[in-house]
């Protein structure tokens, strides 16, 4: 029975109304493949953007894996360093005071110490601010003669 009242309505249906809704179909199909469009171009866009994400997460572990072994180069040479310099004692910044010696604690700034006494020029050549510090500058350049520098692991 429901096909014999399908076919009533349709037999009810004028020829405009059959135009309509050929045209609504027609709109639809429309509006459908232009979504399908729009869904298929975002597909490609958030694969992108995920090829991208995992190339940026693979450059991050990268970079992360140099920092830390560029901290440990750095660990190794500064501990080589103060080994090789813990005997130098640097004038004390006080007058009287007792001479400052290397240590893990002042590194830093035992090493900028020793840069503005024992300073170079535009040559390589050692610069004294007086005579006062030659001694300093030969006590640390015979500590540090024989300490070759290893090629950086990067």
């Amino acid at each position: 029975q429901e096909s014999k009242s399908s076919c009533l309505y349709l037999d009810n249906t004028g020829p405009e109304d059959l135009f309509t809704l050929e045209a609504e179909i027609t709109e639809l199909q429309r509006e459908n493949a232009r979504v399908e469009s729009q869904m298929l171009r975002l597909k490609t866009d958030i694969n992108a953007m995920e090829a991208h994400l995992r190339n940026g997460e693979k450059e991050s572990q990268v970079i992360s894996q140099r920092t830390n072994n560029l901290n440990e180069y750095y660990e190794s040479l500064r501990n080589n360093v103060i080994t090789l310099l813990e005997h130098v004692r640097l004038p004390s910044a006080t007058p009287g005071g007792p001479p400052e010696k290397m240590g893990h604690e002042n590194f830093d700034s035992y090493l900028s110490k020793l840069q503005t006494l024992c300073g170079t020029n535009g040559e390589g050549t050692g610069v004294f601010c007086d005579e006062n510090n030659r001694p300093l500058y030969e006590t640390v350049k015979s500590a540090l003669q024989d300490f070759t520098v290893l090629p950086t692991p990067i």
